[in-house]
């Protein structure tokens, strides 16, 4: 079973300079072993970075969040 690993924007500033660390955690997606989520919020953050948006370094699964209040 793969690892699922939600990264915040500050990782992807320090993967932005680190191409080996992108590389391999590009591997272990493609191997199956990994899979990247990505929250609303995590790409809002994205968003109005300098990145613009989630960089396309690796395949990202966007996981929308839900909030379920019991009795309503």
């Amino acid at each position: 079973m793969a690892k699922t690993l939600l990264l915040d924007g500050n990782i992807y500033n320090k993967l932005e300079a680190d191409p080996g660390a992108r590389a391999m955690l590009a591997h272990a997606i493609n191997a199956g072993l990994t899979r990247v989520i990505a929250t609303p919020i995590v790409v809002d953050e994205l968003r109005e970075s300098p990145f613009g948006g989630l960089p396309n370094w690796f395949p990202v699964k966007l996981e929308l969040e839900n909030v379920i209040v019991w009795g309503y």
